[in-house]
């Protein structure tokens, strides 16, 4: 799942409202440890031979030879085996032949078993959750190097605990994650001893963070979703480690919050909108917001029920479903509705693919990893189609990107350059707004950074929301207003 398809997924938890989500990346150990195994694993063949063969009484090596139909060379080998693995003893026995081998107590287990029982001294790799400090195997998910987060714009959460030490590391947990993901299942491994710590490496574990704010009043939560579901257990960590404090993250949120709120209020009054006009929308978006609950509660109901309860929950789950869907269609009506943070990536998308006229981009910043190559081409596909397209940036002399970054502007420059009567592309050096325009169809103003919400390293939580305009007058009077810039 994409982070816009989890924020969909989860934008409303009881009680809370979604406000902003990104990808984050959760610290994991990987650690080289010095342990002492005993590995249990099947008998060879061969030593299983020769082990029957001692126990029924034929103790000589050459008439074991003979009786198995082997060459000298080859018992000798399989009996040094044995030797070193404690399961056969050279007889010292008064009168017994000389050269002669006996079954040890531990070899007359092994016979019974038919497994071999070997104690080692060996190099364990394994992946340590930093923030839940216990073992975790996470399988097919990529790990991240802190070097792949900042060249990715994934930003990095925080341990704030020490690193690993072996008293962190449980015997129990250790052999639990040993068991799960040791390759030869037929071979069982378990942990005796930890000696040392040889070697750590922080990675990152690639995850979508939600941050949400209480109905009630400005109190803040972070969640997590690993690989699309929510990880209650790193929430709970999070939480109990005061990780939005120490993050800074609740400072990040509250300031900024207010200073762009009170802008696009006044744009949208200057162009004769109101609050007013926007709260039939939230009474909608309230009973949307009720129904997810809903929806969530009975799906993980569903999770665990049996057969005769599973009919019940789903035709629960159906009814859910519909009446989202109506009442996503009843907001859809409305030509003046405010916009979650999650549907602005879709809209975007949208803006990209329909456009017929005009497409119009102003946002500050300009991420490599929000105007990539397909991007840039699509673009390219709108001006050929002579739709012209208006894209403005920048803010000010300390405006810079990474390499990436500053790539992907010149080739837009460059585009421009190619289509000069079709494509204004301008850096207007002070620019906070963040608006996007399709045709004559609608406006987007908003606190989303429309060109750079993925790919910045440094990109703080906020409350991200904005308003949908969708009257023609009122959208064509605010598009001569930007114009105007790109003409001066």
């Amino acid at each position: 799942m994409t982070p816009e398809q989890i924020a969909v997924r989860y934008s409303v938890r009881p009680g809370y409202r979604l406000v902003d989500y990104m990808e984050v990346a959760l610290p994991v150990y990987r650690l080289n440890l010095a342990a002492f195994t005993v590995v249990h694993k099947p008998m060879p063949p061969i030593e299983d031979f020769i082990l029957r063969t001692i126990g029924s009484g034929i103790k000589d090596p050459n008439e074991i030879a003979d009786f198995l139909g082997l060459h000298t060379s080859v018992v000798e080998g399989a009996l040094t085996c044995l030797i070193q693995s404690d399961d056969v003893v050279v007889n010292q026995l008064r009168g017994a032949i000389q050269g002669s081998v006996d079954l040890t107590e531990k070899g007359k287990q092994t016979l019974e078993t038919s497994v071999m029982i070997r104690p080692q001294e060996e190099s364990i790799v394994i992946e340590f959750d930093g923030l839940l400090r216990r073992p975790i195997w996470y399988g097919r998910l990529q790990l991240l190097s802190p070097k792949q987060c900042k060249e990715e714009g994934v930003r990095e959460i925080q341990t704030f605990q020490p690193r690993p030490e072996i008293d962190d590391i449980k015997l129990v947990e250790l052999s639990d994650y040993v068991a799960n993901t040791f390759e030869k299942k037929d071979i069982k491994k378990i942990i005796l001893n930890v000696r040392s710590v040889e070697r750590r490496q922080l990675f990152y574990l690639r995850s979508t963070g939600l941050l949400y704010k209480a109905v009630s009043d400005d109190q803040l939560m972070m969640a997590f979703a690993v690989d699309g579901r929510l990880s209650i257990e790193h929430e709970n960590a999070f939480a109990q480690l005061s990780g939005l404090q120490k993050m800074r993250i609740v400072d990040e949120v509250q300031p900024r919050e207010g200073r762009e709120s009170e802008v696009r209020r006044k744009t949208l009054e200057n162009l004769g909108i109101t609050e007013k006009d926007l709260e039939p929308v939230r009474e909608i978006q309230r009973e949307i917001e009720s129904t997810k609950e809903e929806l969530l509660k009975e799906e993980v109901i569903n999770a665990s029920v049996t057969k005769p309860e599973e009919v019940q929950i789903r035709g629960k789950i159906e009814a859910a479903r519909l009446k989202l869907s109506f009442s996503e269609a009843k907001i859809a009506e409305f030509s003046v509705r405010p916009l979650p943070v999650y549907e602005h990536p879709p809209i975007l998308e949208k803006a990209l693919s329909e456009a017929k006229e005009r497409l119009l981009i102003i946002s500050p910043w300009i991420r490599a990893k929000v105007v990539d190559k397909d991007f840039v081409r699509r673009i390219e596909e709108l001006l050929q189609n002579r739709v012209t397209v208006y894209i403005g940036y920048g803010l000010g002399p300390d405006y810079k990107g990474n390499q990436a970054d500053n790539k992907v502007i010149y080739n837009l420059k460059k585009l421009s350059e190619k289509h000069k009567d079709l494509f204004l592309f301008k850096e207007f050096g002070d620019t906070h707004a963040k608006v996007l325009i399709q045709d004559d169809k609608y406006f987007v103003i908003t606190s989303f950074n429309w060109l750079s919400f993925r790919g910045d390293p440094k990109r703080t939580f906020r409350e991200e929301w904005g308003t949908y305009v969708g009257e023609k007058k009122v959208v064509e009077r605010y598009f001569e207003e930007l114009r105007e810039r790109f003409n001066s």
